[in-house]
């Protein structure tokens, strides 16, 4: 008798929205532009070209989308996850490390206002 998997719990603070809009960070190894697939007050989830090491520190700007246009946020992070897709992309999460209290409330309320999941 199969068992049906047991759901894990939620472990991210902030709740998390998907979105579509490139991002430039910067590791050691030289700037790379991403595409963000979700984003939170408290990091970013994007596909990448190349590997980067977990617990990798990056500086990371992009342009959040606003009613008004666009908001530039920048900041640093750490590389907490890097996973390989099936395209040859990987799929990188950046927690937020150093990042203006603004900055973390535009993109609440950029959380609030779109596709939360």
């Amino acid at each position: 008798m199969d068992k049906a998997p047991v759901p894990r719990p939620e472990r991210r603070r902030d709740p998390r929205s998907r979105a579509s809009f490139p991002l430039v960070f910067i590791p050691p190894s030289g700037p790379l532009e991403a595409s963000v697939r979700d984003v939170s007050r408290g990091g970013v989830c994007a596909t990448v070209a190349r590997a980067i090491p977990e617990m990798t520190r990056v500086r990371l700007r992009f342009e959040l989308p606003t009613r008004e246009g666009s908001h530039r946020v920048e900041g640093e992070g750490a590389v907490v996850r890097c996973v390989p897709r099936g395209d040859a992309t990987y799929e990188v999460a950046i927690y937020f490390t150093d990042l203006s209290e603004s900055d973390r409330e535009r993109i609440a309320g950029f959380v609030r206002s779109s596709n939360r999941i």
